[in-house]
């Protein structure tokens, strides 16, 4: 049974987790899948907590989207923990931590250059186009448009 969010499914196999990019997506979900499949190397050779990328394949014959196959990580989502957010203030710090290190891992120029190459698009039109579209709710937009007006 497939599980999954607004890009891919997944679907876990013995120790692993497959990974496809879903049938019906944006053009940019592909290239968004090559772009995971370039940095998580450097982020396992950072040392970030992450599970372990075994492989990826962009669409041709073996498979008609793009797929990715990780390790799987036994475990729950926070939200489906029946914990309080209050209360995960370890995780936060590990997870600022994590981060950091991230910000601070060294990437070669040509990675750089395909990570993110056009930032110029304000995040409210990428969001209300992703709203449009369906791929997010608009109680979610009202929710992210309030949380990014109290960080800026």
């Amino acid at each position: 049974m497939p599980a999954g969010g607004l890009v891919n499914e997944a679907f876990r196999v013995g120790e692993h987790v497959l990974r496809m990019v879903m049938q019906v997506r944006l053009p940019e979900c592909d290239v968004e899948a090559e772009r995971e499949a370039q940095i998580m190397p450097i982020v396992e050779k950072a040392g970030i907590c992450a599970p372990k990328m075994i492989a990826f394949g962009p669409a041709d014959d073996l498979a008609p989207r793009p797929y990715s196959i990780y390790d799987y990580v036994d475990g729950v989502t926070l939200g489906q923990s029946g914990r309080k957010p209050i209360e995960f203030e370890a995780a936060y710090f590990d997870l600022g931590t994590q981060l950091a290190k991230l910000h601070q891992a060294s990437v070669a120029d040509e990675i750089k250059r395909c990570l993110r190459p056009d930032r110029s698009r304000e995040y409210g039109q990428a969001l209300q186009e992703a709203c449009d579209k369906g791929f997010v709710s608009e109680r979610d937009q009202l929710e992210i448009t309030a949380w990014a007006a109290k960080l800026q």
